[in-house]
């Protein structure tokens, strides 16, 4: 296992309003193969009463989930955690991701690719606990082997491994700024229609669009938004954001969009054309 920190370099105050975010590119090592992009608090103190905010987790078991967590509490024995995965049609390995959250006062929402899969007050923690994330911290990214949760190496893991990151952002969103966000659902049924996506906080950019292979789209009647046509294949629902800012530059929105067939049982008694028996007492399921 090995890990870099930026503790006594750069710390991060997230008394302010910020985002921060790395592109990476996961492991595939498979079964006990555990990295991480997460931060701490700066100075130390005893684990978790500071709070421990887990950006990204992936474990080589689960291939296709990312997670983010909170760790809270007062110490070892006496603590809590939140939060939870995100899926993806494909290994989360297949490609580079950008993981990010976005804190703001007495809130932590998580995005991955630009899209928010959770977020989290005080409110969302045990009533117990207070919630200590109103302070410094500073970054770490680590790939560890082996533990409890992702369990220990075997015959098919595979070594060496490595998670590859293009870079770390952090931006200081005290002055106004907005952060562009893809909107949609990510699980639907095989051939759903006019299923609406749209680009939150990009006015006036150019949008070109990408939905998996064998569906199709056109422009809605809401601005920075398609409307979808699904056949039977799961992939990403891709916005390619050309910013009107000319500082801003372009940046790529993704919701991975899993294409399911119905699946489930349907009760006879539901069926209309059936005609029932008087009833003659409780009916009992």
């Amino acid at each position: 296992s090995a890990r870099i920190r930026t503790i006594g370099n750069v710390e991060l105050d997230l008394t302010k309003d910020t985002l921060v975010e790395a592109r990476i590119k996961v492991p595939g090592g498979g079964k006990g193969i555990w990295p991480a992009f997460w931060l701490m608090p700066s100075p130390e103190v005893v684990w978790p009463s500071g709070g421990e905010i887990d950006i990204m987790e992936f474990i080589g078991r689960e291939p296709n989930f990312g997670h983010g967590y909170i760790h809270y509490g007062v110490q070892y024995g006496d603590k809590s955690d939140t939060g939870g995965p995100m899926r993806f049609p494909e290994p989360l390995y297949a490609d580079y991701h950008v993981f990010s959250i976005l804190k703001t006062t007495n809130r932590i929402a998580w995005m991955i690719d630009g899209y928010e899969f959770q977020s989290y007050t005080p409110d969302d923690i045990q009533p117990k606990y207070s919630w200590p994330f109103e302070r410094t911290y500073h970054v770490i990214l680590n790939v560890a082997t082996g533990g409890r949760w992702p369990g220990y190496p075997d015959d098919s893991t595979v070594f060496p491994t490595q998670m590859e990151v293009d870079y770390i952002r952090v931006y200081n969103m005290t002055d106004g700024q907005t952060v562009p966000l893809i909107e949609g659902t990510r699980l639907v049924h095989q051939g759903a229609t006019q299923v609406e996506y749209c680009v939150v906080n990009a006015d006036g950019s150019a949008i070109t669009w990408e939905t998996p292979s064998d569906a199709s789209f056109v422009a809605s009647s809401s601005t920075n938004c398609i409307v979808v046509d699904f056949g039977s294949t799961s992939g990403y629902v891709k916005a390619n954001v050309q910013s009107s800012c000319s500082s801003a530059g372009s940046y790529s929105l993704s919701i991975p969009v899993e294409v399911q067939p119905f699946y489930g049982v349907e009760s006879s008694l539901l069926d209309p054309t059936m005609s029932l028996p008087p009833a003659t007492g409780a009916l009992s399921i």
